[in-house]
């Protein structure tokens, strides 16, 4: 036991939504906030962690992590981190040629997630559900569809005649 030497008075707590868990799959409009280069486990390359921070909707302020392998051994690995980092640039609008990350920072984009179920990984070490971001584009309309006010006016028309009132096929007429 531990005597905390203040008072606290939960009647002013507010519960905060936990930030460990997985966003549910789908496109979430982000801006990265911090970026840097680590090295990967067996130290043989580098990798580029990005912390981004959802934007808006429901689940504003919440994180969402990518590692990007700047330099691997794996050929594809570095291709799709290649990949990302150009849609990345394209959809905020990066200058064609750039070597820091920082100028991908503070500039609204969407990342589509998916959730890697927990359970073991290829090592076979047991692994949490976390978000794995599978690619970037520009930012998603988040407003509802425009109103009907707004749809454009449909041409004037005559009215229609009265339907006829008869009890004989159309097929027996003449």
């Amino acid at each position: 036991m531990a005597y905390l030497e203040k008072d606290f008075d939960l009647s002013n707590f507010t519960p905060s939504v936990s930030q460990n868990k997985v966003l549910p799959p789908g496109k979430y409009n982000v801006e990265i906030i911090a970026s840097e280069l680590r090295s990967t486990k067996d130290g043989r390359g580098k990798y580029l962690w990005i912390d981004m921070v959802v934007i808006d909707g429901n689940h504003n302020g919440r994180h969402v992590f990518d590692r990007l392998n700047i330099h691997n051994t794996n050929e594809t690995a570095m291709r799709i981190a290649d990949e990302r980092i150009g849609q990345i640039g394209s959809a905020v609008g990066a200058t064609l040629k750039f070597n820091d990350s920082d100028v991908l920072h503070n500039k609204p984009f969407c990342a589509t997630v998916k959730v890697r179920p927990e359970g073991p990984d290829k090592s076979g070490t047991f692994r949490e559900a976390q978000n794995e971001v599978l690619g970037y584009g520009a930012v998603v309309s988040t407003s509802p569809s425009p109103p009907a006010a707004h749809a454009a006016p449909k041409a004037a028309s005559s009215p229609l005649p009265p339907p006829m009132k008869t009890t004989t096929a159309p097929w027996k007429r003449n």
